[in-house]
């Protein structure tokens, strides 16, 4: 039986953030499944596992960009099928800006009965 090998990712692409899951601070993953040609060129995208909130479109847009290095069988570049997780993950806030002095108390005059 010849040894098979499976397909190597050689590019990535990056999808957009879904803009109202980053403001509301959602993060999330979706389980595609790719089918790689023999030239390594994704042909077709499934949400296997979806996670909504707009994140199922942008990995599915992002996922048919891929390349990868095809899967082989003895060898012989063949086509191939795989499951793929696309993580989305929020990066922590970095504060630029200085810390703010504390304010100076107030004083006035206060009535009241």
């Amino acid at each position: 039986m010849a040894q098979v090998t499976p397909p190597v990712l050689e590019h990535f692409e990056a999808a957009a953030y879904p803009v109202a899951a980053s403001q509301a601070g959602l993060q999330a993953s979706v389980l595609l499944r790719l089918d790689i040609d023999a030239d390594g060129r994704v042909t077709a995208v499934t949400v296997v596992d979806a996670a909504g909130h707009g994140f199922d479109e942008v990995a599915v847009q992002a996922a048919r960009h891929f390349t990868f290095k095809p899967a082989k069988r003895g060898g012989s570049p063949v086509a191939s099928r795989i499951l793929y997780r696309y993580a989305f993950t929020l990066s922590p806030k970095t504060n630029d800006e200085k810390p703010r002095a504390p304010a100076e108390p107030q004083s006035g005059e206060l009535r009241g009965l």
